[in-house]
């Protein structure tokens, strides 16, 4: 039995205080685009439903950059997304500012709309936003 992208449910990783279990329930896109977060911010194994999963992005703030470390993670985090059941493409943009680290995924899931992931790195802690654009 394959499942639908609107059949989907899950419980929310990501509430108001940061990253952590919410006892919210979501649905559909929703969950697909939580899945790309936990993958993008879970050290590699750490994911128990996908121990060959994650890219840990804390440790772009503790590492210097140039064009090409930029272009390996970003290549990671577009991987990292595309493997995640229902995202059919996904395109990463990396912005550094004052020790501040933002990245934009535009995840382009499987219903034909076009879900938009940012996380804000500071200070060792990590914002995520996710809405539909």
């Amino acid at each position: 039995m394959t499942l639908a992208l609107a059949e989907l449910a899950d419980v929310s990783t990501f509430g108001p205080r940061g990253p952590g279990l919410t006892g919210q329930r979501i649905y559909g896109a929703r969950v697909a685009v939580e899945r790309v977060a936990r993958a993008w911010l879970s050290p590699r194994g750490a994911l128990t439903w996908a121990r060959d999963r994650g890219v840990s992005i804390l440790e772009l703030q503790n590492s210097t950059h140039d064009k090409t470390s930029l272009g390996n993670w970003r290549a990671a985090l577009v991987a990292e997304a595309e493997a995640v059941e229902f995202v059919d493409r996904c395109d990463v943009t990396i912005t550094l500012a004052d020790r501040v680290i933002t990245l934009v995924g535009e995840l382009l899931l499987v219903d034909g709309r076009t879900y938009r992931l940012a996380v804000t790195l500071k200070d060792g802690a990590a914002l995520v936003t996710i809405g539909a654009t």
